[in-house]
């Protein structure tokens, strides 16, 4: 099967990371891409893939920092 090209901006600290993570691995930039993409669709297709609120969601709170007079 062919391959289609999709290009994608990513900001050069994304890119760095992405660069060492797949170095780790043994990887390139793309086969991480790639395997990261199909995760995400398989959980998508799931109905287990999180949403960003939900990633967060125990990290966010209120806090109020006024200062009374």
């Amino acid at each position: 099967m062919p391959s289609g090209l999709i290009t994608i901006r990513l900001d050069p600290t994304v890119r760095a990371r992405l660069r060492e993570a797949a170095r780790r691995r043994g990887l390139t930039a793309s086969a991480s891409v790639r395997l990261a993409i199909d995760a995400w669709l398989v959980a998508e297709a799931a109905g287990t893939a999180a949403r960003p609120y939900e990633e967060l969601a125990d990290l966010l709170g209120r806090v109020d920092v006024s200062v009374s007079g």
